[in-house]
Parts: C-alpha cells; sequence; structure tokens
C-alpha cells in the first residue's frame, strides 16, 4: 500500500513560485479607513466620520499629515536624482535636456507655488497656494528667502486643509489659524489673502474668482459667504468635467440661460460689494461676446442631434401612432 502523502503535502509550507513577489504587508488601521472614506460618497462619508471620536480623528488627521510628508520625502529624492543625471551630463558635455533652461530658472525661484516678477528691473516674488476650494497668496516681496518661507507656510496650510475631516470652510479656518501660529507670522505680516472660484466655461470660457479677502478676522467670514452663495447659484446645473456639448445633452439652452442669470446676478453682487461692480460688469461683458461664438456653434449642434433622434423609423412609428418596438 503506498503512501499517503497528501497530509504531507498540506502541512509542508509552500515554496514561492518564481518571479512573483511576496504578499504585502496588512494595510495600518488608518490606511483601510481613508481608503473606505475615499470610495464612500459625500453625505455617507459624513455621517461615518461624525460617529469618530475626537481621539480618533485626530489619530486619522496625523496619520494623514505623515503620510502626505513622506510623499514629500520621495518626489524630492526623485527630483534630486534627477538633478545629479543632468549634472553628469553636463560635465560629459553631452547637449543640454529640452526644458532645462527653464527648469535652472525656476531653481532660481520661478517655480511652482512661487511668482516671479520683474517691475521696472526689479524682481518680485509672491507665494501663492490651493488650498481645498480656496486659494491663498501672500504679499509681494523682493526677498527670495522670505518667499520660500511663506510658501513653505502656504503648503503646511495646504497638507492641513487635505487631511481635515471637518467641513471645507472649518478645516480651513482652522489650518490657517495653527500654521500662523507655528510659524510665527500673522496675516497682517504677510497679507494673507484668499480667493474662490467657481466654473462658468459655458457661458464666459473660464472659471469666476471672487475679489480677494482678508484670511483672518472678517474677512474670513466675507469670503465664505461669498463661496457659499455662487456656489447655490452654480450648483443648479450639472457643474463637473464637460464641454459645452456635453452640458447640453443634461440641461437645456434654457435652462443653462437661467442658470447664468443667476449666477451672473450673484456674482456682480459680491464685486459690488467689493466697490466694482462696474469693473466686474464689463469684463464679464467681453468674456461672454468672446465665448457667444462657440456656445452658438454647442447648440446648433445640440439642436441638430435632437432633430436626427427625432427622425428616426423609432421615432416616426411612435408620431402615427404605432407602437414601438
Amino acid at each position: 500500500m503506498g503512501k499517503d502523502t497528501s497530509v504531507t503535502r498540506l502541512c509542508m509550507p509552500r515554496k514561492p513560485s518564481k518571479g512573483k513577489l511576496p504578499r504585502r504587508a496588512r494595510r495600518s488601521l488608518e490606511d483601510r479607513l481613508q481608503r473606505m472614506l475615499q470610495r464612500l460618497p459625500p453625505p455617507e462619508r459624513r455621517a461615518v466620520i461624525s460617529r469618530l471620536t475626537q481621539a480618533q480623528r485626530e489619530r486619522l488627521e496625523r496619520w494623514m499629515l505623515a503620510k502626505q510628508a513622506s510623499t514629500l520625502d520621495l518626489k524630492h529624492c526623485a527630483e534630486a536624482r534627477l538633478a545629479s543625471w543632468r549634472s553628469l551630463l553636463r560635465c560629459r558635455g553631452w547637449p543640454q535636456l529640452r526644458g532645462q533652461k527653464r527648469r535652472m530658472d525656476e531653481s532660481r525661484g520661478r517655480q511652482r507655488g512661487l511668482y516671479h516678477r520683474i517691475i521696472s528691473g526689479r524682481s518680485t516674488y509672491e507665494a501663492v497656494c490651493t488650498a481645498g476650494p480656496f486659494s491663498l497668496c501672500t504679499r509681494q516681496t523682493s526677498n527670495l528667502e522670505l518667499a520660500m518661507r511663506y510658501k513653505q507656510v502656504l503648503m503646511s496650510i495646504r497638507r492641513r486643509v487635505e487631511a481635515s475631516l471637518d467641513d471645507p470652510q472649518e478645516g480651513f479656518k482652522r489650518a490657517v489659524s495653527m500654521e500662523l501660529q507655528q510659524s510665527g507670522f500673522t496675516a497682517k505680516d504677510m497679507n494673507l489673502t484668499f480667493v474662490t472660484r467657481v466654473g462658468a466655461r459655458y457661458w464666459v470660457g473660464r472659471s469666476l474668482e471672487t475679489p480677494r479677502f482678508s484670511a483672518s478676522g472678517d474677512g474670513l467670514e466675507q469670503g465664505f459667504s461669498a463661496w457659499r452663495r455662487l456656489r447655490q447659484a452654480r450648483c443648479v446645473v450639472f457643474e463637473g468635467a464637460c464641454n459645452e456639448l456635453s452640458l447640453l445633452s443634461q440641461h437645456s439652452p434654457g435652462e443653462l440661460a437661467d442658470a447664468w442669470a443667476r449666477l451672473r446676478s450673484v456674482y456682480l453682487d459680491i464685486w459690488e460689494e467689493a466697490g466694482h461692480r462696474q469693473r466686474a460688469a464689463r469684463r464679464l461683458a467681453r468674456l461672454e461676446a468672446r465665448q457667444a461664438p462657440r456656445q452658438q456653434a454647442a447648440e446648433r449642434r445640440w439642436r441638430a442631434s435632437c432633430a436626427a433622434c427625432a427622425e428616426t423609423p423609432q421615432a416616426v412609428s411612435v408620431a402615427q401612432g404605432g407602437v414601438a418596438p
């Protein structure tokens, strides 16, 4: 009688197949929770977050900040490796890489998050950053080192907003307050202001931008109020990524015209409160005139598509009293 090797096969450890990597380590609780929250719709996500304790929310925010910091470290390492390769190519006398001059200019201040302007032969720098639905900017300075410090403060605010689980307004307000306290700057020292934008590509070919509001005191509440009013006026129609024809497939030209009238009125009211309604109205008129041919062409294509659908055999049989198959 042959030896039964079934038990032996079950007890012996399996050898890994050639070319296969070992199984990845088990994900942490915070990582799994973040992935689950990203897959949930916003209402369900807020419901889950509301059931977490304050300690659990702070623990999750700390983990997200640490994860973002590690990602930035990896990015800096990759940039350092690329810079070493460029220096090696230059030493060997190889031709310069395409676009290298632009990147060299960026290393002197014209880099992401930092605007460099030359006015009357004098260089000035301004730090900018987007944090959630708001865009922050600082005062212009001729000191590049100071501008870089401003930029680091704005980037820290952005990381806090992205890791925050609170309402966008509360998360932004809290991030600004905490980072200013840690950096030693004040909003007045940096002339820290912010704007918000709302999509209006179908009507004017670009987004609409609010006036600048101070990132402290009453300016915060004024900016939040402008953001809420614009969002309420804009959400009447679809606001995702789409072109003119895609938007017309979901809303009629009349509905889009009514939505624009409402959004335009709210936008001009906000600029009137800032004392620049006439200037904003003139700018809107120029943008509307520039966008009108494109908008009219999209509406003609939409009407032609509707007419073609109405002339199909199925539509004709239904119109004559027949039964659609």
